[in-house]
């Protein structure tokens, strides 16, 4: 496919009117490509999330033969298909979200070690 978005020689490089509409088109390419790869990644996942439910056997193993994509792939595009909410709230909220952006929205907060304080009494208290 051609690239459409190139600066054409004849182009006048003090044609600004003419550049700045190349940026803002070529710019709104990349936020709309964003927004499209991960709802085509979150249709990959809904697809293997159903597959992984009805195939017998290994489902790891399906995957690369059937699907041609490696299994962290797939475990990856199923967990984006799980989040898809909250994945598309912030595509609403934002405009713009990048795949790395998006597994980092989903990401599970750290595990926080609780820690207990024990109270000690330095008081004794003779008439209980």
């Amino acid at each position: 496919m051609p690239d459409t978005h190139t600066v054409s020689p004849t182009l006048a490089q003090d044609d600004f009117d003419a550049l700045s509409k190349l940026i803002r088109d070529a710019h709104r390419e990349v936020q709309s490509a964003g927004g499209a790869l991960l709802h085509h990644a979150m249709a990959a996942g809904d697809g293997l999330n159903a597959a992984q439910e009805k195939v017998s056997g290994n489902w790891k193993s399906w995957v690369p033969e059937y699907c041609f994509l490696s299994v962290h792939t797939a475990l990856v595009y199923q967990r984006l298909a799980r989040h898809r909410e909250q994945i598309e709230a912030e595509l609403e909220r934002a405009g713009q979200l990048s795949l790395r952006a998006a597994l980092r929205l989903i990401a599970k907060p750290p595990a926080t070690s609780l820690i207990k304080f024990s109270i000690v009494s330095t008081h004794t208290c003779a008439n209980i």
